[in-house]
């Protein structure tokens, strides 16, 4: 199960990921996503702290996400991934298409000075 929660801070939308990001989870965030957009966010952070595991559906739609989210300008990056997911992330190469932080205080600051 993936849950989520979204709050704003300094002007960056951030998604507190929790659970398994996988195949069975996408579709809803996907809406979550589509109403963060709508309502004119330029700076989105994914919180992977409590992010147990990730698939290869999950991982697509990160590198979806970040496609779509740069013609869009909107700036996007993943923080503090755990081991697991930030290995996954390696073996599928992903993490060479991403901006990632090893921290969430970190992330953020780059997307507020952005």
């Amino acid at each position: 199960m993936l849950n989520w929660n979204v709050r704003n801070q300094d002007g960056v939308v951030i998604f507190d990921l929790i659970g398994e990001f996988c195949v069975y989870h996408v579709a809803k965030l996907k809406e979550a996503l589509a109403l963060v957009r709508e309502k004119g966010a330029t700076k989105v952070l994914f919180n992977l702290e409590q992010v147990e595991f990730i698939d290869s559906t999950g991982i697509q739609f990160v590198l979806n996400t970040s496609r779509d989210f740069k013609k869009e300008k909107i700036h996007f990056l993943i923080a503090a991934p755990s081991s697991d997911v930030m290995e996954t992330l390696k073996l599928t190469r992903a993490e060479r298409f991403l901006e990632i932080h090893t921290s969430v205080s970190g992330g953020l600051q780059i997307l507020v000075q952005k």
